[in-house]
């Protein structure tokens, strides 16, 4: 070794220093050794290039990439020309057996599915055939057989053209030009979205002629989706690409769907259509010259018929009868029919064609028989590929001599440059420098001399660094296992958060539960012997008494019922139940109802109620007026003195119900406005009692119910709510019904089991049963009710639900799967109104009733399944008139049956909000229990989104008409 010394480099390291050296002459470097090697190579590659390149000449090579591109267009054509003439031979064949056959249906309907689907080809979606009105059937105008493909391809026949209603097969803009046909020609409609495959297709047309006169049509439907995927193929030889413009210059294919087709979404169906090219060239304004090129064709064919009488008159003829067909379409479609587009073909330039992003040349095609044009887009760079191949095929002799050269450097490369360099990193590798340095011989005078030394001398630094890397090493082994202990620590917490957080959950679902049970059984006990009492007692001072208590226990039971809506509302498991009611008694009831308060605060009541008001609408009665109760109970309770002002507006056109409520109390400050929504929150804590919930509630209540609320306050001058409910329907009604009415029953005999441990409870529900004919039998639990009723086989048993030993559900399931007692109707009595609760009770139980329970309500429900003879006291009648169901029933089943029958299966939205419409309007001219029951669950399902429920229901038309026709 060459003599070394310690020195330190900029790192600080200790370094073995050895013997200056002098820097490699200039000729020696490797710089321009490979220099003068690669300019020698460069030099021959050029001159051997030009003198190949000069036997070649570039106009005749271009001049057959030209004809390249016309033969392959006109191959395209040709390809497509026998597609369309084997649709346009099985259109005619079809017309030629129309003619000969006689005019049965039968006969159509067994003969022409199996022709149409001709050999299964999946780009045939269709066909049919399509009298002339009166031509089938004489007293029939529209007498069409269509067969289309359904999802699975197979062949469907539809009978919509048919509709009295529709404009008219014989209007379409495919039908009317055949009126105008020679025997053996066809006509091929402008592209269309199909309205079932809600695909983009052509139609292709033949007349039918009988001795003569013109009588109908055939047509087969050609799918374009085939004709996209036969461009694209072609397209990929050339590196362009294809596409195709109807005889109207609107697209059949496009190998950009983004730039081409206009696709629309309307209620779960995607439909495609494609554009024109007028439209595209509004959007790509490079396109504007092919788009003139196209208009140039047609206008071309239009003006070599002006002055053309018969034309012109014929073209007028055309436009007038079909309602899809534009004057100037009409010229263009009759000027096509008289006289064919010339075949001339056509090509030029356009820069920077917006799918190749270059140069592009596109070629027009014609097609005679369709009126189509091909539009071939050849890249300029493509047109030039010819010239490009023969260019590679000369420079292809140039790669022996190439190679040659190559070789020869090679040798020189490898020979004075990767030699020594592989003889370095060869010693490199078999190196192990976590030992020892390595060394590389020094002994060249150019730039890998130099490289050696380098590498000599950064050697010495190795062994350092690995022994700094050994120490760091241990320090982050320790520190990573710390961080793991860590990382375990903090997991464990979080596992065992999730589980409190979840406890929590369950605990605040169990308490909910709980205390709506809690409250609710002795509220049903107060409540129930005070409306007793009420009946029975004629004292006024002792009404007064129990009137406090009933008021006392709605208020405690308001308290229960707004913790649980709002729990209810905060996991998105509230429901809306809609119906019809009076608009005007709704807002007219608000006085009565804050009479006392008002009376007791001497406050004024002001209600400005709009004439334009509806007579009814449909709405969630229950949740509207607990959001009514709450706003203005609250005004009532922060106003000292003044006045409440109630004022509902004129019923918008977008269907608004709009309503504000005012007051002349403190007011609020500005600072808590935005927090008197929150639940738990009030203005003032010391002062007003309440739980903070009731303006949260209604809050959430109106944004249930598409509605919204805004305030406005100043303080010591009062407070503004005003309220606003979108998407109402409204409807007049001719006879309005008393909110107050109450029904009566008259039932027969019959034995009711009551099982509840409570004996308040089943003294107060024998209270209101005692003046029917009924059997009353008792058990303490539901262990005791099953034996008993197998003792007795009751007609009908009241099941609590939390009771010793057996509890209600339990009883029930075991009652349900005895052969013995499965028939006898079991209704769930319970306190819980929780909605998990009401979801399991629904399952066991035929109905259920809330705690605490109103007399109106048992009997509500004993009536659906006892015998009974009811009567309402309303005005609209005592009883279902006879001539009115009738009527209805006739209604239904002509008019309506298989409108209902196609939207259960269809569940159109559009379709479904215009079908219930027609039938609450029908509900509202012709009053029927039996009707307008069955009209409110469709609104129910409608407005609730239900769809399964509301399928259900318009499932159930047939046995409303049932019922309607036995009452009449």
């Amino acid at each position: 070794m060459k003599g070394q010394h310690k020195v330190s480099d900029q790192t600080g390291h200790q370094l073995k220093k050895y013997h200056e050296r002098p820097q490699p002459s200039f000729i020696n470097t490797l710089k321009v050794k490979l220099t003068l090697y690669l300019f020698a190579l460069f030099l021959v590659l050029i001159i051997t290039t030009y003198a190949v390149l000069a036997y070649t000449e570039k106009t005749i090579l271009h001049e057959r990439e030209y004809k390249f591109t016309h033969e392959l267009g006109n191959n395209i054509v040709s390809e497509i020309s026998n597609r369309v003439a084997q649709t346009e031979s099985l259109t005619k064949s079809i017309a030629r057996l129309a003619e000969s056959l006689d005019k049965k249906p039968e006969i159509y309907m067994n003969n022409f599915p199996g022709i149409i689907d001709f050999q299964g080809l999946d780009t045939i979606a269709g066909g049919g055939i399509w009298p002339e009105p009166h031509q089938f059937v004489s007293d029939r105008k529209r007498s069409s057989f269509f067969w289309g493909r359904d999802k699975d391809g197979s062949l469907q026949f539809y009978d919509d053209y048919n509709d009295p209603n529709g404009p008219g097969y014989h209007n379409e803009e495919w039908y009317v030009p055949a009126r105008f046909l020679d025997k053996d020609n066809v006509y091929w409609s402008k592209s269309y979205m199909d309205p079932y495959s809600f695909e983009p297709m052509v139609t292709c047309t033949a007349p039918i002629y009988e001795n003569d006169q013109f009588t109908g049509v055939t047509t087969i439907d050609l799918k374009l989706k085939g004709l996209n995927e036969f461009f694209n193929q072609k397209a990929a030889s050339f590196g362009g690409y294809l596409f195709a413009v109807d005889r109207n210059n609107k697209l059949l294919s496009f190998p950009d769907p983004q730039i081409s087709k206009r696709v629309t979404v309307t209620d779960g169906n995607r439909s495609e259509e494609y554009k024109d090219m007028e439209e595209i060239q509004r959007d790509l304004p490079s396109l504007r010259k092919l788009y003139l090129e196209l208009k140039k064709i047609n206008d071309s064919l239009i003006n070599n018929q002006k002055g053309n009488k018969s034309i012109e008159q014929q073209a007028k003829t055309i436009a007038a009868t079909s309602y899809q067909i534009e004057p100037q379409e009409g010229l263009l479609i009759s000027s096509f029919i008289n006289s064919k587009i010339s075949e001339e073909e056509s090509y030029f330039f356009i820069e920077n064609d917006p799918l190749l992003k270059e140069t592009a040349m596109h070629s027009i095609f014609i097609m005679p028989e369709t009126g189509w044009k091909l539009v071939v887009a050849t890249p300029l760079a493509k047109i030039n590929a010819f010239t490009l191949k023969v260019k590679y095929s000369l420079l292809s002799m140039l790669v022996i001599v190439e190679f040659a050269i190559l070789a020869i450097m090679a040798y020189i490369f490898n020979f004075k440059i990767t030699g020594p360099l592989n003889q370095m990193c060869q010693k490199l590798q078999q190196a192990d420098v976590s030992e020892n340095p390595v060394w590389v011989e020094e002994n060249r005078e150019d730039e890998l001399g130099q490289l050696a030394y380098e590498l000599n001398k950064r050697s010495s630094v190795i062994e350092d660094v690995i022994d700094q890397l050994k120490g760091s090493n241990l320090k982050l082994e320790k520190r990573v296992e710390e961080r793991t202990t860590e990382i375990i620590e903090a997991l464990k917490l979080l596992e065992e958060a999730k589980n409190n957080a979840e406890a929590a959950n369950k605990s605040k679902s169990l308490f909910l539960a709980n205390m709506s049970h809690e409250i609710r059984t002795p509220m049903n006990a107060i409540l129930g012997y005070t409306d007793i009492l009420t009946k029975k007692l004629t004292d006024p001072e002792h009404s007064r008494y129990l009137k406090i208590v009933r008021n006392s226990g709605k208020t405690l039971l308001s308290l229960i019922n707004d913790i649980l809506d709002l729990s209810k509302v905060e996991a998105g498991k509230l429901e809306l139940r809609f119906g019809s009611i009076n608009t005007r008694a709704l807002f007219q009831s608000v006085p009565e109802q804050f009479a006392a308060l008002l009376k007791q605060k001497n406050l004024k009541f002001n209600l400005e109620i709009s004439e334009n008001l509806p007579n009814a609408i449909l709405i969630d009665e229950t949740r509207i007026k607990q959001v009514l109760n709450n706003i203005i109970g609250n005004a009532i309770k922060f106003t000292e003195k003044g006045s409440i002002t109630l004022k509902v507006f004129d019923f918008t056109e977008s269907n608004e119900l709009i309503f504000s409520i005012e007051d002349t109390g403190r007011g609020i400050p500005k600072e808590k406005l935005n927090n008197i929504f929150d639940s738990f929150e009030q203005v003032d804590h010391n002062e007003i009692e309440g739980t903070g919930l009731g303006l949260a509630i209604t809050q959430k209540l109106i944004h249930i119910m598409n509605g919204n609320i805004e305030v406005t306050s100043e303080v010591n001058k009062g407070t503004k709510f005003v309220i606003t409910i979108s998407r109402v329907e409204s409807f007049d009604i001719t006879k309005q019904e008393d909110e107050e009415s109450e029904k009566h029953y008259s039932f027969t005999e019959a034995t009711i089991l009551i099982a509840d441990d409570v004996t308040l409870n089943k003294d107060m529900i024998k209270t209101y049963l005692e003046k029917f004919p009924f059997k009353i039998i008792e058990a303490e639990n539901g262990k005791q009710a099953i034996e008993i009723a197998r003792e007795h086989i009751p007609d009908l048993i009241l099941m609590d639900i939390k009771m010793p030993v057996m509890n209600g559900i339990k009883a029930t399931s075991i009652i349900n799967e005895d052969k013995k007692l499965q028939n006898i109707p079991v209704i769930a009595i319970t306190a819980n109104a929780v909605k998990d609760a009401e979801a399991e009770i629904k399952k066991v139980f035929d109905a259920y009733l809330y705690k605490p329970i109103q007399q109106n309500s048992l009997l509500e429900v004993l009536s659906d399944f006892l015998q009974t003879s009811e009567t309402l006291t309303t005005v609209l009648s005592e009883q279902e008139d006879s001539a009115t169901c009738a009527e209805i029933s006739d209604i239904l089943e002509n008019n309506f049956l298989k409108e209902i029958q196609q939207a259960a299966e269809s569940l159109e939205i559009s379709e479904l909000n215009s079908l219930i419409k027609e039938l609450t309007k029908l509900s509202v001219e012709k009053p029927s229990k039996i009707f307008r029951k069955w009209i409110l669950a469709l609104n129910t399902g409608f407005n609730n989104f239900d769809m399964e429920a509301l399928a259900e229901e318009l499932n159930k038309v047939k046995a409303v008409i049932t019922e309607l026709k036995s009452v009449s």
